[in-house]
């Protein structure tokens, strides 16, 4: 009982009451006055999440918008279309993939989605800029592959969601990477 007997501040006696098993939160914010404040942590961290997924997930549109405008700098615009083409296609197939696992996608989704786009953009360009045999450059980004999905793999292992998410997110996302970078080289090299 000592977590509801009231203790003094400088507007008088206050006593600190945890709720469970709540079923309407709205009825509670209701029925606060003056003297009842209804304090919802859990549903003011989640509330916090959201609008950092949210911005988050316009920083990762606004990275591959800003990648892409380097890529024109280096490369004529088709060509920067090209490089950029596997990123976008493996965030995009991996987002959808995570939410029909998952069921929803969080700031550590959006996050690893950042690392998906570095490694695809370097797979592309590195298969890009192999001049005559594409088989020793096609041999490293495999193996680039295969090591960073094993190794991130493993945090699907975790009972931790985030590091599970991160983990899972990296996972399918390289995969896709993979999958997508030759499919944009062929053309490339037709050009």
């Amino acid at each position: 009982l000592s977590h509801i007997l009231p203790f003094k501040t400088n507007k008088g006696f206050v006593s600190i009451v945890t709720l469970e098993g709540v079923k309407d939160l709205n009825y509670l914010k209701v029925i606060s006055d003056s003297k009842i404040i209804f304090v919802d942590k859990v549903g003011e961290i989640s509330n916090i999440f959201k609008k950092y997924r949210e911005s988050s997930s316009y920083l990762v549109i606004l990275s591959y918008f800003l990648i892409f405008i380097l890529l024109n700098f280096r490369y004529k615009f088709a060509v920067a279309v090209k490089i950029i083409l596997p990123s976008l296609l493996a965030a995009f197939c991996t987002v959808i993939l995570l939410t029909l696992i998952v069921g929803y996608y969080s700031i550590f989704h959006i996050i690893a989605l950042l690392i998906v786009l570095g490694l695809g953009i370097d797979s592309a360009i590195f298969l890009y800029q192999a001049k005559k045999d594409l088989k020793p450059t096609f041999t490293a980004v495999f193996l680039s592959s295969l090591t960073t999905a094993m190794s991130f793999g493993l945090l699907t292992i975790s009972k931790t969601a985030a590091i599970y998410d991160f983990g899972l997110t990296i996972l399918i996302g390289i995969f896709f990477v993979f999958i997508f970078s030759p499919v944009a080289i062929d053309k490339l090299k037709k050009d």
